[in-house]
């Protein structure tokens, strides 16, 4: 839950910046801000997206792996139960051929 948490924050963050850009695009469509200032801006806020994306993907990996180690133990668990009723079955055929 705590990981589903993180990535929607993570998320978020990452449509925050990604506003930010086109915000900082429009100002420089618009003349508000100098070519090289606005060029050196863009490029921090990628370098930041680019760290926040991969913040995500990691995330979101850990989420899968921890899904698939909960669903073994929810497969194991099935088995296990099925052997235990299987070896119910056995016993009250063994002792009904007593």
């Amino acid at each position: 839950m705590e990981m589903e948490k993180e990535n929607q924050h993570l998320r978020k963050q990452c449509e925050e910046m990604k506003a930010k850009l086109l915000e900082m695009e429009k100002k420089i469509s618009e003349g508000d801000l100098g070519k090289e200032e606005c060029l050196n801006l863009i490029d921090a806020k990628m370098k930041e997206v680019k760290q926040e994306h991969q913040e995500v993907q990691k995330s979101f990996k850990e989420i899968m792996k921890k899904q698939e180690e909960e669903n073994k133990v929810i497969t194991q668990s099935e088995m296990v139960k099925a052997l235990k009723e299987n070896e119910y079955v056995l016993r009250d055929i063994a002792e009904k051929k007593k």
